[in-house]
């Protein structure tokens, strides 16, 4: 098992860069054979590069969560208004129907009395 914070390549060395290039933590032999053109900063100072991406990353996400929600909120009331609105229609067809039954049935028994 090797040290915490130990280099996966060099065993006996002590990772103190992270390779932007990479994305991996390294150690200076890495830097120095493997590394050197790639674009790298100390292990804190990256890490706190990180954190302040994390915390804008999860501000960006909550202010998008809001708004959903709010979105939602409101798709959830004109849902309601318009199955209001179906519901009248509804009962409008159906008193129209009542209505053109009623007249039918009397124009039929206008008829029947007309041709008796």
């Amino acid at each position: 098992m090797r040290p915490l914070g130990a280099c996966d390549k060099h065993k006996d060395k002590q990772v103190e860069l992270y390779c932007k290039d990479c994305n991996e933590n390294i150690c200076v032999l890495c830097l120095a054979f493997e590394h050197k053109p790639h674009e790298t900063a100390e292990i804190a100072k990256a890490a706190k590069t990180f954190s302040l991406q994390i915390d804008s990353d999860k501000e960006q996400i909550w202010s998008q969560l809001c708004k959903m929600r709010e979105k939602s909120k409101e798709k959830g009331k004109k849902r309601n208004e318009f199955l209001k609105e179906v519901d009248k229609a509804k009962c409008e067809i159906k008193e129209t129907g009542n209505e053109v039954n009623t007249g039918w049935a009397k124009l039929s028994d206008t008829t029947l009395h007309f041709c008796l």
